[in-house]
């Protein structure tokens, strides 16, 4: 029925053009008010007098939303842009400016990896996972490889991520027990799995026990010291590791983080 009087109606490019846009239209408001349903109006933070809040505050609402969207880039930006309209109204009343939200919206889309499909099946994937945990003691670009296999990050982002981007709820560097991974000097997060953490937690004592100093979580050791892992390492390491055990390779983009379900 309601094609019948979709085409009844529509009798032009732009009645077509405007039919869709109403259907994205509602699309995407059912998306925005599940945001704002659940991060906003739920919110201790959100809700808190305007004239007590702070930028400690901001940061505890953006790393609560980024435990549970971390890997869905659509809805992450959607709440980024939320925020940032609330923050840049709010900082027009109260003639003050929150530090934590210069220009989030943008940096993000700037800085956003492209999320694909893992290409290995799960039992692939368990192979080279166990194969690289009896391999890995000495080995960065091996336990960078199984990083990257965890899902959600690219590995333009593994090589540049850094110690003090292990956070808490609140924010704050938490080598112990983090709840999110900074990604990027942008607002990109990861959830701390056990399994990401573990992994994080032998690159570091790789560090300790060849005494290495470096701001960085993953590092490669070169002629004038340690630095951070080279972008194509990660996937040149993969590559020979799929071959040692007949799996077929799959080349990726640095920009490229796998993913099970694209969203």
């Amino acid at each position: 029925m309601e094609n019948e009087v979709m085409e009844r109606k529509c009798r032009s490019l732009y009645d077509f053009a405007e039919h869709a846009l109403e259907k994205y239209r509602k699309t995407r408001m059912d998306e925005l008010n599940e945001i704002l349903e659940i991060h906003f109006a739920e919110s201790r933070t959100a809700n808190c007098e305007l004239s007590q809040l702070n930028d400690v505050d901001i940061n505890k609402l953006i790393i609560h939303t980024a435990i549970h969207y971390a890997e869905n880039k659509k809805s992450w930006i959607q709440f980024v842009s939320m925020l940032q309209i609330a923050v840049i109204l709010a900082s027009n009343e109260l003639g003050k400016n929150f530090r934590s939200c210069n220009n989030m919206q943008e940096n993000c889309r700037k800085t956003a990896c492209k999320y694909i499909n893992m290409p290995y099946t799960a039992e692939e994937k368990h192979k080279l996972s166990e194969w690289i945990n009896h391999h890995n003691s000495h080995d960065m670009q091996m336990l960078a490889v199984d990083f990257w296999l965890t899902g959600g990050i690219s590995t333009k982002e593994i090589a540049g991520l850094k110690k003090k981007w292990m956070l808490d709820s609140e924010g704050k560097y938490n080598s112990t027990h983090p709840v999110v991974l900074k990604k990027s000097d942008a607002h990109w997060y990861l959830q701390m799995t056990q399994k990401r953490y573990e992994i994080i937690q032998k690159a570091l004592k790789i560090q300790e026990k060849k005494g290495i100093e470096s701001e960085y979580i993953f590092v490669s050791g070169e002629k004038d010291g340690w630095k951070k892992l080279p972008f194509l390492s990660v996937q040149k390491r993969l590559s020979e590791i799929c071959k040692k055990l007949g799996i077929k390779y799959h080349p990726c983009k640095i920009n490229e983080a796998a993913s099970w379900k694209i969203e």
